[in-house]
Parts: C-alpha cells; structure tokens; sequence
C-alpha cells in the first residue's frame, strides 16, 4: 500500500518476521478463510491487543 493510508489512518511500513513453517501455514490458511493478507492479519491482531490486560499479553506471547 504505498503512499496510500489504511484504513487506520496510517501508513504501513514494511518489516521482516521469521516464522516456522508450520505458523505460516497457519497464518496463510487463516487468511484464505478470511479473504484477507498475511499483513492484515497480523495488522488486526496487533490492534486487538491494545486493550489487553499486560499480563494476559505477556501469557499469550509466552513471555
């Protein structure tokens, strides 16, 4: 989405992750389901942690 905002009102930038392959797996049949990205997957989930209890975060991040 370059040069163009999100819905969100941001720009998106560009990052790197590494994953196993069975997590992309995952992360692609999840996104097939949902008619949607790898990106926006990851986009929702993070955003859907902004109201999370800190401790429930770290728990889900086995931290």
């Amino acid at each position: 989405m370059r040069n163009r905002e999100t819905r969100h009102g941001e720009y998106k930038i560009r990052i790197s992750m590494m994953l196993t392959p069975s997590s992309v797996e995952k992360l692609d049949k999840l996104a097939r389901e949902l008619n949607t990205s790898r990106s926006e997957l990851v986009e929702q989930f993070a955003r859907s942690q902004e109201n999370a209890p800190l401790v429930a975060q770290a728990e889900l991040l086995g931290e």
